[in-house]
């Protein structure tokens, strides 16, 4: 038997990647980044999906529409756009005045979601504005100042 043909002689020799395969180095790194599963991305699949938003659906006596609408819509806007939009028309509403904000809902729902899911209320409620946000349909919210 040559010397050299040992496993303990090949790794001083460098040639240890003869040893290994490719296919199980790469399953190897993938089941260390990905856990079990290595077609699955790290932190895409939660086993506990948890929703922490709050729903601020209201259901007040005032959640209706009101004798004079303006309509604002956030089609072309990106978020940040939108956001300074929403909070400034929110902030300068009249009280016998309900915004609709239409923003759609096939194509993303980041602006969606920062009306429904709180983020606006709670810019609000720190400039001390109070109001309703409601909705009766995907693509539409409306805003009724308080």
């Amino acid at each position: 038997m040559d010397p050299s043909n040992t496993i303990a002689n090949r790794f001083k020799l460098g040639q240890y990647r003869t040893l290994v395969s490719r296919r199980n180095r790469r399953t190897d790194m993938n089941k260390f980044l990905n856990g079990n599963n290595k077609y699955v991305k790290a932190r895409s699949k939660k086993a506990n999906k948890q929703d922490h938003s709050a729903n601020n659906r209201s259901f007040s006596p005032s959640a209706k529409l009101r004798s004079r609408t303006e309509k604002h819509d956030l089609h072309d806007k990106g978020i940040q756009q939108a956001s300074t939009l929403l909070k400034e028309e929110c902030k300068y509403a009249d009280k016998d005045v309900t915004i609709m904000f239409i923003h759609g809902n096939n194509h993303g729902t980041i602006i969606r979601d920062f009306i429904r899911n709180g983020q606006l209320k709670q810019s609000l409620d720190s400039t001390n504005i109070s109001g309703d946000i409601w909705w009766n349909s995907d693509g539409v919210t409306y805003f009724n100042r308080v």
